[in-house]
């Protein structure tokens, strides 16, 4: 019978830090994935940081049009880049 103790340990040991740890290390193509999700928070935060010094006569649409093709572009090409190792190796 397993009682409610021991699954809280068990949760506990493989919700921490060294589970995420130990699969990003043993799978390249994990950490390439959360380098490029990485990639892409980073890219449009900065967008979003330069927001307020855009260009007067530039559309916000065409502004948020950038802001997506480089998040996109980010995550597009760390997936690619990860899909190519994969198939390398």
């Amino acid at each position: 019978m397993c009682s409610l103790a021991s699954s809280v340990v068990y949760l506990t040991k493989w919700t921490q830090t060294p589970y995420i740890l130990l699969v990003a290390t043993t799978k390249g193509f994990m950490l390439l994935q959360t380098a490029g999700i990485g990639g892409g928070l980073g890219v449009l935060s900065y967008m979003l940081y330069g927001l307020k010094n855009k260009p007067a006569n530039q559309k916000m649409s065409v502004y948020l049009i950038h802001t997506r093709l480089g998040v996109q572009g980010t995550v597009i090409g760390m997936l690619t880049v990860g899909m190519i190792y994969h198939v390398w190796t």
